[in-house]
């Protein structure tokens, strides 16, 4: 009896706890569309910018060397700046800097569309990457946070991974299209309406976070 016992209460110590009682909810699937969202919509654009890049450099005369800044000024930011995105999330509250950099990136996003000159397109653009070092940091972090160690989790971040490897792309059949339907202006006009769904579903769907500080 004594060794059955032992067995059974080792069996249940072992089991993980968060993995093996989760239950998948609505909000829980509603909370993975918005933080994928949120990631594809900082990703796609640059695969979509390489796609309109000829008619920017006609319409706005760029140079060779300034078109290829029109994408490094995008990069630049947002590859130098994702530890600092990261770390102000868990000093702001990760939901708030998701909003925030989302709502920086739409801003920067309708300053490129509206871009009178390729200086403008550059400094947009410098703008846009940084506001999206802020927001995928904390798509990962949310991931963490809600979804418990084990198969959960590992599901949360696999659909997250296809979806930011699809972004490459869908961003060139995006591109291409609005390119060819409406003029290289739309490619960055469609981020403000995307935008704003990321804002309004976060804030009613993310669970709101407490700043760490420390």
């Amino acid at each position: 009896m004594s060794e059955l016992t032992n067995r059974s209460v080792g069996t249940s110590s072992a089991a993980p706890a968060g993995g093996a009682e989760f239950r998948w909810t609505r909000r829980h699937v509603l909370t993975l569309a918005v933080l994928c969202l949120a990631a594809l919509l900082d990703t796609i654009d640059v695969t979509v910018v390489n796609v309109a890049m000829p008619a920017i450099r006609d319409s706005l005369h760029f140079s060779e060397g300034g078109l290829a800044w029109m994408v490094d000024a995008y990069m630049v930011p947002f590859g130098g700046f994702l530890l600092l995105g990261g770390r102000t999330g868990d000093l702001l509250g990760r939901r708030r800097v998701l909003v925030a950099g989302t709502a920086v990136f739409a801003a920067a996003s309708l300053g490129s569309a509206l871009a009178p000159s390729a200086g403008v397109m550059i400094a947009t653009r410098a703008v846009e990457g940084l506001a999206a070092a802020f927001v995928v940091p904390m798509t990962l972090a949310m991931l963490t946070s809600v979804f418990p160690a084990g198969p959960p989790r590992t599901r949360a971040f696999s659909v997250w991974g296809g979806i930011s490897a699809a972004a490459g792309t869908l961003g060139l059949v995006v591109g291409g299209a609005l390119v060819s339907a409406a003029g290289w202006r739309w490619i960055f006009l469609i981020n403000i309406p995307v935008g704003l769904i990321v804002i309004v579903a976060a804030l009613r769907v993310l669970p709101a976070d407490s700043p760490r500080g420390g």
